[in-house]
């Protein structure tokens, strides 16, 4: 209301509007103009909506004159400008606020307002976009009319998620010049919307590794003899900047790794580093120890620096195996004078912990040992410890008695608790006068079983001696029942009449075979020949003994993963070799995982007993296609058939291998023409676009097609699928319009995509949503209100009434609330007050009553108007102009005959 400049001429029969400047004001406002002290009081203006020079005019103004006292009195004044349209003021496009918003990558969005200043001729557009799509969203654009103009329209930003750490981003909502066919509103610049979109990855998430490959990504195994195997490391995508991956041994005691760091940089990050890992030896039988390789990833690209890598899994195989070793293991002499010998013990591998070893004689009236125990440690373990054996003296003449010193293991070391240690074997000479023939002649083996040899060669000992003195020589042969697992040395033993009562010593020593047979029960027998009857041919029970087996069935891999060919057909090879000989012929059968990417020559290997220890080789060779499918992991898978059951059925890890890509192309990508400029209407008219992908897939990638707006279009059809042939073959998508009933004007709407595919290139890819207005078929003139009758109407001061009706002329978006009022309420009133009307029921009329209100005043027929206020949140009735209905009230008074009256009289 700044500016207006109104001056008013009073005259007798008329009143002169002097127009300094144009003026604004709202329709339907009543504007105090104020008072004068010759008026009754506060005078207004009605406006309507005339051009402003048509408030330069004449106007009736009523006139009483008193015959008490001749005074001219201005009854008030209401200046009724039917129809009138006055200027809207300065033209300017006002956005609020335009910083301080903030959008989050979980799709929270934030707002702001457009609204006119004023009314324009033609619609105004404003085209929008943001600076950054990846970090924030917002609508193409809006547009304004004549009718909500002053509406604020709302746009969000939407804020866009990511996988990276990438902080708290600011971007910006920029806008295009306007565009109008008014003049005024062509062509207005805009300031561009600050924004921030707040990150909602955080520094104490681990980053997940989709950016770096190690291959084999586990599975290698190294042995204390030194064998090593390698992985490789190659990033995804290129950095920003050069990127160093420390590697580190999880137990530097099993394995070490080499080189210490890989370093990527911007030119060779696509180019696999190899990396070594090498078994480390020591004395302790702990068994086959898993140990890992671990990484730690620094860069200046936030997208690598500490990034989180699984370690890649080893095992370190063991060499050492638990025993104990005593020397000498030949039969030992003491006496009864008590002279002494002594044998030493010693550790055959490194414990864990320490090792008791505890020495006790069988007959401790012919010997005894000391000290009772002696301990190992994990450092001395292989220096040698020696007991000592004393003999015993007794009054009986006992001859050479036979005895032994056993010996047992006690530790926390499970290798070595309860460890099997041969006995030492001993004899005691008699010092005391020689005893008659026993008269029950017999051999006495002591001990007569348990005894353990193994393929490793220990050794076991027994003692041969007669009950009694033979008539003549007694020849004790001694056979092994199984000359491929132990050996009895010597093969024979003479007892004279003079030697009978000496203990003889047999040592029985095991055989190595290169079979995995397991642990073989075997016996010592005898074969008994002499001239004394008593002797000859005697049974003697058979010494029993097993012999330890040192094979195991396995199939040796070299070397065991990390192969590599390639798609120019390059090759690589292992070999393969049986661990032990197997009991009957052993076929290898070889197969790739994936013959699309590597195939394997020969296809079988055969086994006998005489070739199972000499390696053979086999070839695998990488096979081409046209796919950009990277770098491809396949194994060769292996199977043993075979009637030796410890081979038979035998499980084979899989050797890993990678084939290198040799091809490239354009990005994964989706081809869409044309992506703008689509235009449907409400009349169901339709329009395309096609769609195809910019390289070739590695499988079927499918797109669902939807439209953000089901009511004001629909798309077909709602997928579309192209196949590792077909990929670059355009598939038309038909776009068609949906009618409605709603003055809505031409609504923008898009046709958005989703991408399913197991090649990971295409899974998931972002496609832009084709942009498309469905154009109304409603006109903005077909808003309206009728009102039956507009004029004409009669009430009087006998309370009499007279009606209207009221009807939309077409279906709007929202509720419209029509609002009325009476111009002089003392003269008439209206019922109700407001109507509303909805989408359902905006076709059937209402009715609204207008009554006349009673005066004492013979003023005549008055007359009176109804005015109307429009509210709604659609902008075709929102504010809209209704002629006021124009009512006369009809006077039930008549004025007093002329006259004096003179009191008292």
């Amino acid at each position: 209301m700044r500016g207006i400049k109104l001056k008013f001429r009073l005259a007798w029969n008329s009143l002169i509007a002097n127009i300094k400047d144009r003026i604004a004001i709202p329709n339907n406002r009543i504007l105090s103009i104020g008072q004068h002290k010759h008026w009754m009081g506060a005078k207004v203006v009605q406006t309507g909506g005339v051009q402003a020079s048509a408030l330069i005019g004449t106007v009736k103004t009523g006139i009483i004159t008193s015959t008490a006292y001749r005074t001219l009195v201005y009854l008030p004044l209401i200046l009724l400008l039917a129809g009138c349209e006055f200027d809207s003021g300065n033209p300017g496009i006002v956005v609020s606020p335009t910083s301080g918003l903030v959008t989050k990558e979980n799709g929270e969005p934030a707002h702001f307002t457009i609204v006119l200043n004023s009314k324009p001729d033609a619609m105004v557009t404003i085209a929008m976009s943001s600076s950054d799509p990846s970090e924030g969203e917002v609508k193409d654009k809006i547009s304004f009319s004549a009718s909500n103009w002053s509406t604020p329209q709302t746009v969000a930003v939407s804020g866009v998620d990511d996988n990276e750490m990438d902080g708290n981003i600011a971007y910006s909502i920029n806008f295009q010049p306007s565009q109008s066919g008014d003049q005024r509103y062509n062509n207005l610049s805009l300031a561009a919307v600050s924004v921030v979109n707040q990150d909602d990855e955080t520094t104490d998430q681990p980053k997940p590794n989709t950016r770096v490959t190690l291959t084999p990504p586990s599975g290698l195994v190294t042995s204390e003899n030194l064998i090593t195997d390698n992985f490789t490391v190659v990033l995804n995508s290129q950095p920003t900047n050069a990127v160093t991956i420390a590697l580190t041994s999880s137990n530097t005691s099993e394995g070490t790794v080499s080189p210490a760091n890989l370093t990527f940089t911007t030119s060779n990050w696509n180019l696999a580093q190899i990396v070594t890992v090498s078994g480390v030896d020591d004395n302790l039988k702990d068994g086959d120890t898993d140990y890992s390789i671990d990484f730690a990833v620094q860069s200046a690209d936030n997208n690598f620096n500490n990034l989180t890598l699984t370690p890649v899994s080893v095992v370190n195989l063991d060499n050492d195996s638990a025993g104990v070793t005593v020397t000498p293991t030949m039969l030992l002499t003491t006496s009864e004078a008590q002279s002494s010998v002594s044998f030493s013990v010693v550790l055959n591998g490194q414990p864990a912990s320490n090792v008791i070893i505890s020495a006790s004689s069988s007959d401790t009236s012919e010997g005894t040992v000391s000290p009772p125990s002696i301990t190992f440690t994990p450092n001395n373990w292989s220096t040698a410890m020696q007991f000592v054996v004393t003999g015993v003296d007794d009054s009986l003449v006992d001859g050479t008695v036979a005895y032994s010193i056993s010996l047992t293991a006690q530790s926390n070391d499970q290798n070595y608790n309860g460890i099997n240690i041969p006995a030492v074997q001993l004899q005691n000479s008699d010092n005391d006068s020689t005893v008659p023939p026993s008269p029950n002649p017999a051999i006495i083996t002591s001990p007569n079983s348990g005894l353990v040899t193994t393929e490793t060669g220990t050794s076991a000992s027994f003692t041969v001696v007669l009950t009694s003195a033979p008539i003549s020589d007694v020849t004790v042969n001694v056979i092994s029942s199984d000359t491929t697992e132990g050996l009895a040395t010597p093969g024979s033993l003479t007892f004279t009449p003079n030697n009978w009562s000496s203990v003889q010593s047999v040592t029985v020593t095991g055989v190595d075979d290169p079979d995995a047979d397991g642990d073989i029960n075997y016996s010592i027998g005898f074969s008994v020949i002499s001239s004394d009857i008593d002797y000859n041919g005697m049974t003697v029970t058979p010494v029993t003994a097993v012999n330890q087996n040192n094979d195991r069935a396995a199939i040796t891999l070299s070397p065991a993963s990390g192969l590599i060919t390639s798609e120019d057909l390059d090759q690589d090879s292992f070999t393969v070799m049986l661990t032990s000989r197997p009991s009957s012929t052993a076929t290898i059968l070889l197969s790739s995982s994936d013959t699309s990417e590597g195939t394997v020559s020969p296809a079988s290997l055969t086994f006998t007993t005489s070739n199972w220890n000499l390696p053979q080789t086999v070839n695998i060779t990488g096979v081409n296609d046209s796919l950009v499918d990277g770098n491809v992991n396949y194994s060769i898978n292996i199977s043993v058939q075979s009637t030796d059951t410890n081979y038979n059925n035998m499980t084979v890890t899989p050797i890993t291998a990678v084939n290198q890509d040799n091809d490239s192309a354009p990005p994964a990508g989706v081809a869409i023409n044309p992506r703008s400029g689509l235009q449907t209407s409400e009349d169901l008219a339709t329009d395309t676009f096609t769609i195809a992908l910019t390289s070739q897939p590695a499988s079927t990638v499918t797109i669902g097609l939807t439209s953000s707006d089901t009511t004001e279009g629909t798309v077909s059809p709602s997928s579309v699928s192209f196949s590792t042939t077909n990929w670059n073959s355009a598939q038309p998508v038909t776009v068609t319009g949906v009618n409605d009933t709603l003055v809505d004007g031409d609504i923008n709407y898009s046709i958005n995509f989703t991408v399913q595919s197991t090649d990971s290139n295409y899974n998931g890819l972002g496609v832009t949503p084709v942009s498309i207005t469905n154009v109304d078929n409603e006109s903005t003139s077909q808003a309206g209100i009728t009102i039956t009758p507009a004029s004409g109407l009669q009430t009087s001061e006998n309370l009499t009434s007279a009606t209207f009706r009221l009807v939309l002329d077409s279906q709007p978006s929202n509720t419209v609330t029509i609002s009325m009022s009476s111009s002089d309420t003392s003269e008439g009133t209206v019922s109700p007050s407001t109507v509303t009307f909805t989408t359902a029921n905006w076709g059937t009329a209402r009715t609204v009553a207008v009554t006349g209100v009673n005066d004492a005043l013979v003023d005549g027929n008055v007359n009176y108007s109804i005015f109307f206020t429009v509210q709604s949140i659609d902008g075709n009735y929102n504010g809209m102009a209704l002629t006021p209905v124009t009512v006369v009230n009809l006077d039930n008074d008549s004025a007093p005959a002329a006259g004096v009256t003179i009191t008292p009289t």
